[in-house]
């Protein structure tokens, strides 16, 4: 969980919490969109167990991949790992809230662009 605090005019301070709750859980159904084009979509199932991450994304040729990955000790970003038979993405991400994280991708070693990811 994050904390903000923030003074406004006439000393008012404001705390505002983001996510829902201490310990959002990531575990579920989540499509991944690359370089924030809505054609470019693939599903993906995560298993959250403390800071591990763990799951199964379905590529372009329709076959199930392994994702391994990690929540950083302040719950702010999401590193994964996705292992395809020929390739591999690895994605660094910040959560913007519990359901979605968007951040940058390295594909088959060369190619690099956004991601985003959404809980359905």
């Amino acid at each position: 969980m994050r904390l903000f605090l923030a003074a406004l005019p006439g000393s008012l301070l404001v705390l505002a919490l983001s996510g829902c709750g201490p310990n959002p859980n990531y575990s579920g159904s989540w499509t991944f969109t690359w370089d924030n084009d809505s054609a470019n979509t693939n599903a993906a199932v995560l298993n959250q167990d403390g800071d591990a991450i763990t799951g199964n994304y379905v590529n372009d040729s329709k076959e199930n991949c392994p994702i391994t990955g990690q929540l950083d000790s302040s719950g702010a970003k999401m590193a994964l790992t996705i292992t395809c038979p020929k390739w591999e993405i690895k994605s660094d991400g910040s959560i913007v809230n519990p359901t979605l994280v968007e951040g940058k991708y390295l594909a088959y070693g060369d190619s690099s662009g956004d991601f985003k990811m959404a809980k359905n």
